[in-house]
């Protein structure tokens, strides 16, 4: 019989404890309504980039050669990509130099909805001569990984 009051009280006080649950507020709510916007520019004549990124939807990475256009001065347009709907958290990939140069870095931004979340640029070095610029980037917590 004692075991059996020890099994019920033990029972009892499990039914009336509440469980833990992770706070979800941290994490934050992806808008479905999201635009987010590449791009990538070069001082190099003659340049072009090769661009892989993660698309969620398929969850597969796009690699795509990108040719930069210049204008009647010589001045490179840059290379946009614009991403609609965007209701994945993470923005990933990388861009890189389809050759080697030691002239020009690359540029690439990164815009959430028109606002810059993300700038980064090659420095001109013998390390990454190819113009090498990753990234992943958070957009609930607004900060690269």
């Amino acid at each position: 019989m004692k075991k059996i009051f020890y099994f019920l009280n033990f029972v009892v006080i499990l039914g009336c404890t509440t469980p833990i649950v992770e706070d979800e507020t941290d994490f934050g709510v992806v808008s479905p309504d999201n635009v987010v916007r590449i791009e990538i520019t070069t001082l190099e004549p003659n340049d072009e980039i090769l661009v892989n990124y993660y698309v969620y939807q398929t969850d597969d990475y796009s690699l795509g050669v990108y040719p930069f256009s210049y204008d009647s001065q010589g001045v490179a347009e840059p290379i946009v990509i614009t991403l609609e709907n965007y209701n994945f958290r993470y923005i990933q990939g990388e861009t890189y130099r389809n050759k080697v140069s030691d002239a020009a870095p690359l540029t690439l931004k990164i815009f959430l909805n028109d606002e810059l979340i993300l700038e980064e640029s090659t420095e001109v070095s013998t390390t990454n001569r190819n113009g090498l610029i990753r990234f992943n980037y958070d957009i609930v917590k607004k900060e690269s990984i």
